[in-house]
């Protein structure tokens, strides 16, 4: 009973057509925006700044959101300005 009145996130599709997506552009920290807002939208961390992957076969890879997190806010930009 309880499941039928659970309200379910908002299903998206990032849709990037002809733009290059490469680790650390700036759509990543859209979608991370998005989905911290509570869009439901099908994704992997290994694009986001902040992503290691595993060194060895059978480690796991690591994701520094705290990394990602001063880069949406720009700290790589004030820290070239200084």
């Amino acid at each position: 009973e309880d499941e039928e009145n659970d309200q379910r996130p908002f299903k998206c599709i990032l849709d990037v057509g002809l733009q290059t997506t490469a680790v650390g552009h700036r759509m990543w920290g859209a979608l991370k925006g998005a989905v911290d807002g509570g869009l439901h939208i099908p994704h992997t961390n290994k694009k986001f700044p902040g992503f290691k992957p595993a060194e060895e076969k059978g480690q796991e890879s690591e994701y520094d959101a705290e990394a990602h997190k001063e880069k949406i806010f720009g700290s790589h930009v004030k820290e070239y300005m200084e």
